[in-house]
């Protein structure tokens, strides 16, 4: 029990450092084409009219880093070499038993 409660407050502490993002805000240009079909009551034919708007809308794009696998292997557990390669060999074969 004891090492659960270890291993609970290691992930604990780095929860905050799981990800990072970046918040960037930037100005698009959009185009809104509206096309209208009218037919001319004289002739019959079909006049087609292609109106183009163009609007400048504000946005603000987030980018979002996952820290990773080795993110907890290296900083917040400390695994060996050759601890890295049985957690590898572990999740591999819960795959492969989850798959089933």
């Amino acid at each position: 029990m004891h090492l659960l409660r270890i291993w609970k407050r290691c992930l604990g502490m780095a929860k905050n450092r799981l990800y990072t993002y970046s918040k960037k805000e930037e100005a698009r240009t959009i185009q809104h084409i509206t096309v209208t079909v009218t037919v001319d009551s004289k002739t019959g034919k079909e006049i087609t009219t292609e109106t183009v708007t163009t609007t400048t809308e504000n946005w603000i794009v987030y980018t979002v880093i996952y820290s990773g696998k080795s993110y907890f292997e290296e900083e917040v557990f400390r695994l060996t070499e050759e601890q890295k390669s049985l957690a590898d060999d572990y999740a591999e074969n819960l795959t492969l038993f989850l798959e089933k």
